[in-house]
């Protein structure tokens, strides 16, 4: 992040797959000691580090859990930053890496080795045509694709943003969450695929449910199959939840049942 030269040293780094740590072993030892991970989420619905009053508050929550990589200080606001608005645009395997963080604690949770074991697929909040004109790229799609080549997730553009929005950066907490309120659609495309895909996962596994009850041995591939059901939705800042909760709640409904919604953010505020 300084642009210093340096020779790498061994520092800690809470990420296990080999791309990710190589990106984040490439910052000097100061850039490093400056991020302020979340390593032990307080709130088991959104991952803050602390008690959560707008979990509390919030009367229907449509994702599952939502975790983020880093606290939302000084330093990540400035790294932010330089990516979205001041053209650094070589941060972004840095900032994917970090991302990869939460991605891996989330899917031990879940009880898997491999974050690709975990998820099915993998999507992004979309921005506005207003502010995708303005900024030139979505981050969070940009860094969701990333992390979702390093893993091997499928990736697809499942919402669509149907109303412009003021940043939510000038916006206070209650603002927040009223103001998003029919703000995303579905892509009626590619939600269709999902569901077709979905009860064709689901077809496989009463026919190997039904082997297995009458002495068969069910069919076995080289690894237990993904859960198609299982999406994730990639954001860049966690603030309130109102648009991870907004973005949800809109696939939940496009998609029925069978599907579970989990939120990835890189940092949380």
């Amino acid at each position: 992040m300084c642009g210093r030269a340096f020779r790498p040293v061994a520092v800690p780094l809470p990420v296990a797959s080999g791309q990710p740590r190589r990106e984040l072993g490439a910052l000097c030892p100061d850039c490093a000691d400056r991020i302020p991970w979340i390593l032990a989420p307080l709130c088991k619905v959104c991952g803050r580090p602390e008690r959560c009053e707008d979990c509390r508050r919030r009367r229907e929550t449509h994702f599952v859990v939502s975790r983020s990589a880093v606290r939302y200080d000084g330093t990540m606001r400035e790294w932010l930053a330089l990516y979205k608005y001041r053209g650094a645009e070589r941060l972004e395997p840095v900032l994917a890496a970090m991302l990869a963080h939460a991605l891996e604690r989330m899917a031990a949770e879940l009880g898997f080795d491999e974050p690709g074991k975990a998820f099915g697929m993998m999507t992004a909040v979309p921005l506005s045509d207003e502010r995708l004109a303005e900024r030139g790229f979505n981050q969070a799609e940009r860094l969701a694709r990333r992390l979702a080549g390093w893993y091997g997730i499928p990736f697809a553009p499942l919402l669509r943003r149907i109303r412009h929005t003021d940043k939510m950066s000038f916006k206070s907490r209650s603002e927040r969450l009223t103001d998003v309120r029919g703000i995303f659609s579905p892509d009626p495309l590619i939600a269709a695929v999902l569901v077709r895909r979905s009860h064709s996962v689901a077809a496989c596994a009463r026919q190997s449910l039904s082997a297995a009850g009458s002495g068969r041995r069910p069919p076995v591939s080289g690894n237990s199959p993904r859960p198609l059901y299982r999406i994730l939705i990639v954001d860049d800042v966690y603030t309130t939840g109102s648009t991870m909760n907004e973005a949800s709640r809109i696939l939940k409904g496009a998609l029925g049942a069978g599907f579970e919604l989990f939120g990835l953010t890189w940092a949380r505020s």
